[in-house]
């Protein structure tokens, strides 16, 4: 089940037809809006570059919406020498923090990948971020796997980086389970990415990170998180009057964050 089938459908008209997966993407320009995450990244660009056991000849590909931040990153630390590509499409603007970093938009989609432009530019090294996963239904999921594993070379890595399903961050309740229903467990990835015949391995690896609270509900309010779309701004604004009242003696709050690699070989 897909974010958009997690709750009711009417409040997920207009996103639903920007469905990143096949091209349309939410753009944040504004990187303070995931600053509790700046504590925190230098340990987490590590974790994937290790994940992903980037060598100087690989061939990278960045799969998210956005962006495409962890492209940009991974060009510039893990000392890659090719070309560093993004899923792209002529309708955005290529970010100048690609531009900066070589990043080169390739144009195709999730949901119906051009394997032919995989194989053309050599692509062996993918990373796979949660922002692409949350809008798959399972079918679509599953499709994704399958053209990846029959269009990549025999040796190459993918890298799934997504939050676990129930997460430590300080949120309200209705939020949590919006996070539950919206992606799927690493535990049916690795079920889904076995049965294609691909072999796996998982890491869940824990950071913390402090952030001021008028910083994080701004956060909470910028529509950072895509998993908390399904929420009106009406119940997002009773949540954090809770969380409000939660922190109120507290001028900064502990993130507790936690996110998954899941490695993917053929």
């Amino acid at each position: 089940m897909s974010i958009c089938d997690s709750f009711q459908h009417d409040q997920y008209d207009e996103l639903c037809k920007h469905h990143p997966a096949n091209g349309y993407f939410w753009e944040f320009s504004n990187d303070e809006l995931g600053s509790f995450e700046l504590g925190y990244r230098e340990s987490l660009l590590s974790d994937i570059i290790k994940a992903l056991d980037i060598k100087d000849d690989d061939v990278f590909i960045d799969f998210s919406n956005g962006v495409h931040t962890w492209a940009a990153l991974i060009k510039q630390k893990s000392g890659i020498q090719n070309d560093v590509y993004c899923m792209g499409t002529p309708l955005r603007t290529l970010p100048d923090c690609m531009k900066k970093a070589g990043c080169i938009p390739l144009y195709t989609s999730a949901v119906n990948l051009d394997s032919s432009k995989i194989r053309r530019h050599g692509i062996n090294k993918c990373l796979i971020n949660e922002s692409i996963l949350l809008y798959f239904n399972n079918e679509e999921r599953i499709s994704f796997f399958h053209s990846l594993f029959n269009t990549l070379p025999v040796h190459s890595k993918i890298v799934v980086l997504m939050r676990p399903q129930f997460v430590q961050l300080p949120l309200f309740e209705l939020a949590r389970k919006a996070f539950a229903n919206s992606r799927p467990s690493p535990e049916q990835i690795l079920d889904e990415a076995k049965a294609i015949g691909f072999q796996t391995q998982i890491h869940i690896e824990n950071y913390k990170s402090s952030i001021t609270k008028n910083e994080w509900l701004r956060v909470l309010r910028s529509g950072y998180f895509s998993a908390l779309s399904c929420l009106t701004n009406e119940q997002i604004e009773k949540g954090i009057e809770m969380l409000e009242l939660q922190f109120k003696q507290q001028s900064e709050i502990l993130v507790k964050d936690a996110w998954v690699t899941i490695a993917f070989v053929k």
